[in-house]
């Protein structure tokens, strides 16, 4: 049975909403069977903080997709969940930024497990590979 990977995408994702969309459409094309795992979906109670959402979410995923030119309103979520993704020993998956005038998160790219540029065949790959 082909293994369907469960993805956390990183909330600094939100920043590059439109690019991220055409990797999206290439795992679709790719074969590859994959979910987006979202934090505010899973079934835990209303009252929990927005960060046990996301660690959860963390927790029952493959791996993380994460952006390493994110705007610095990005910057204090992106490391939360890196730190979550340590913690939970979830490979983390960069993909450095494809516009050299963005600042690239050095933190993420020392923490990341794989940095790939923003060609989706690689992403496809880094996904199977990694998770």
């Amino acid at each position: 049975m082909e293994k369907t990977y469960h993805l956390y995408i990183s909330y600094s994702w939100q920043c590059h909403i439109e690019a991220c969309k055409k990797k999206i459409e290439f795992l679709e094309k790719s074969g590859i069977k994959y979910k987006f795992l979202e934090a505010f979906k899973l079934d835990i109670g209303p009252e929990d903080s927005e960060d046990l959402h996301i660690e959860k979410t963390i927790k029952f995923s493959d791996c993380l997709l994460m952006i390493a030119g994110v705007d610095e309103s990005c910057d204090e979520k992106l490391e939360k969940e890196v730190e979550l993704a340590k913690k939970h020993k979830k490979p983390i998956i960069a993909i450095a930024p494809w516009d050299n005038k963005k600042k690239t998160c050095s933190f993420l790219i020392q923490n990341a497990d794989k940095v790939i540029s923003w060609h989706a065949k690689q992403l496809a790959e880094a996904i199977v590979t990694l998770a």
